[in-house]
């Protein structure tokens, strides 16, 4: 039995097959004369996932974005791992930003991927991050909402990358805003005695 490790470029089921009369030895030039299909695997290689907390926040409150990044190889490192986040409409990030990440030669950057954020961007990124096979890192960031309505805020797996090209899964969440509402009721009561 031969057993190693592959990484794909892509997500999704992969089939592999040895072809038919594929496999030579010294003793027998030739193989099966059937090819022999392997059992279909899913491969993925980054799994990220998002959280705001709290949530809900109210319109210029502050929440804080927590990303969380893993690495699903059993065996393989990654990285100059990059993870892009651009935040929905009316949605930026706080002042202070209190940007943070215990990803190995991980920075949270601006959209540049070298600037320091200041406050009020409406994206950035986890740049040069290293993750060990089977482990999981995150980076943080506090943001804030200037209008009512549900703050949306997704990733797009393609824009995540690592040095090997190893594709992600990504799952975004919703900022929920507290409007903070207060309702008035009026009611009359007859049947008072007048005032003179």
């Amino acid at each position: 039995t031969i057993t190693f490790e592959v990484v794909s470029e892509s997500t999704g089921s992969t089939t592999n097959s040895i072809a038919a009369n594929a496999v030579i030895t010294d003793q027998n030039p030739t193989g099966a004369n059937a090819a022999i299909p392997a059992p279909a695997v899913r491969v993925t290689g980054l799994r990220v996932s998002k959280v705001f907390t709290p949530s809900p926040t109210t319109v210029n409150g502050t929440s804080q974005a927590i990303i969380t990044v893993e690495n699903l190889s059993s065996t393989v490192n990654l990285t100059n791992i990059v993870v892009p986040d651009v935040l929905p409409a009316q949605l930026i990030v706080a002042t202070p930003p209190n940007a943070s990440t215990n990803c190995t030669s991980g920075n949270v950057r601006r959209q540049d991927g070298t600037t320091v954020l200041s406050g009020a961007e409406t994206q950035f990124r986890l740049v040069g991050a290293s993750l060990n096979a089977n482990s999981t890192c995150t980076f943080q960031v506090d943001v804030t909402p200037t209008t009512t309505g549900d703050k949306v805020n997704t990733f797009t797996p393609a824009n995540i990358t690592n040095t090997l090209n190893v594709p992600a899964l990504a799952t975004g969440a919703t900022l929920t805003i507290d409007t903070g509402s207060i309702t008035v009721n009026k009611s009359f009561v007859t049947g008072l005695p007048s005032v003179p």
